[in-house]
């Protein structure tokens, strides 16, 4: 059996099977964007703006860092805001 080659935007001819396989590869897609994101923001926070945010975290040790990674890649967009704030409060005073 021959299958028709399947234009873009035409899934009204798409079985369910296959919407629900291209929504989920679609979802997973996004989502290993988003923790990739999260894995390059990871460096220069713990470098430079994890002490920017929480000055409680002034002097943390390595073990300290590490520990955190998972936190600040999946909540980065979070803490990227938290650091920007930061940021400008420090260049208004």
């Amino acid at each position: 059996m021959k299958r028709e080659k399947i234009r873009p935007f035409d899934v009204c001819r798409l079985s369910f099977h296959e919407t629900t396989m291209m929504f989920v590869l679609t979802i997973l897609i996004l989502l290993l964007i988003y923790l990739l994101l999260g894995v390059l923001f990871v460096i220069p926070f713990l470098m430079k703006g994890l002490t920017k945010v929480d000055e409680g975290a002034h002097g943390g040790t390595i073990g300290f860092k590490i520990i955190i990674i998972p936190g600040v890649i999946v909540f980065w967009p979070v803490l990227l805001g938290r650091w920007m704030r930061a940021n400008k409060k420090i260049r208004e005073t």
